[in-house]
């Protein structure tokens, strides 16, 4: 993908979009940012970008100014469907995520992960289960490292586990993980696209351009799961079927139903990627899981209390 001297915009000036904005400028790009924000509610990223030359267009997106990009950088939250993005498509302008901006630019083998719940546990208990393995692990993604800080900054790994959500999807092209895990489909983020479907097709689309030669973990207890990857052409490797649970060959400490798939997905993504049953197994001994996901406090007169602050 040619950078120097070409015109990008990023659209959304968040962690990824000013990650994305570096890349590019470092490489040659002639780049501006645009926010909806103001210039006082981006106090972190707008000095930033102004110290290393990077313009900025603040408080609106002009169409005008997506219409005279060669090519445009989505952020997540900046939804692919406004009318300046529509403006830029029709123009035949390229729109693409940070995701896939640093995909083009990676060879090494990817892991990524999406679903609706669990992403962040089995994410970074994956990543445990490589590095513990002997592999040099880069853990990433929606989880809040973003990928093309990877590529910037020039340090290969042996393996890329990745966290990614239906938002970041939304703008891939050529993305391709050797192994893509879809843990669960529920409501949610409705208010972004048109019904459920169309939700649980985002999520899908982190297999749409694997092979026969890439794997598919996936929930076979999922009614939305099965349905959207009936055509996928990567290898199925399932769980969440009570007694064919890879996990349950790997005792853990984490409690609940949904650990027991959690540590499933992660296990047969850990064995797909290379990782030892010594490695899979010494992550497992030593992770506690994350904090504020039901995550054990304490037992008084033999009543157990847990901190699920991070779901409400």
């Amino acid at each position: 993908m040619e950078l120097y001297n070409k015109k990008f915009l990023v659209a959304g000036l968040g962690m990824s979009g000013a990650a994305a904005a570096r890349f590019l400028k470092n490489r040659g790009a002639s780049v501006t940012v645009t926010d909806m924000a103001e210039e006082q509610n981006l106090l972190v990223y707008a000095p930033m970008m102004r110290e290393m030359g990077i313009s900025l267009e603040l408080g609106q997106h002009r169409i005008e100014t997506f219409e005279d990009a060669d090519a445009i950088v989505l952020s997540p939250g900046v939804p692919h469907f406004i009318a300046p993005v529509k403006a830029a498509i029709a123009k035949g302008i390229p729109v693409i995520g940070e995701i896939e901006l640093a995909f083009r630019f990676i060879a090494e083998p990817i892991v990524a992960v999406t679903g609706t719940n669990g992403k962040t546990t089995v994410t970074t208990l994956l990543g445990k289960m490589l590095e513990n393995s002997g592999f040099k692990v880069f853990v990433g993604g929606n989880i809040g490292n973003p990928l093309i800080a990877y590529v910037d900054r020039g340090d290969k790994a042996d393996r890329i586990v990745l966290e990614i959500s239906s938002f970041q999807l939304d703008t891939i092209d050529t993305f391709r993980p050797r192994v893509g895990v879809l843990l669960n489909i529920t409501d949610d983020h409705l208010d972004r696209y048109p019904d459920f479907m169309a939700y649980a097709k985002s999520k899908a689309r982190i297999f749409e351009n694997q092979t026969e030669d890439d794997v598919a973990v996936l929930n076979m207890a999922d009614p939305a799961v099965r349905e959207v990857t009936q055509h996928i052409r990567s290898r199925k490797m399932g769980f969440g079927v009570r007694g064919s649970g890879f996990g349950e060959n790997f005792p853990s400490p984490l409690i609940g139903r949904h650990n027991e798939d959690n540590v499933s997905a992660a296990c047969l993504a850990a064995i797909a990627s290379g990782a030892t049953k010594e490695g899979i197994q010494s992550a497992l001994d030593n992770f506690k899981g994350l904090p504020h996901r039901i995550e054990y406090v304490a037992e008084i007169a033999g009543v157990r209390y847990f901190d699920d602050s991070k779901g409400t």
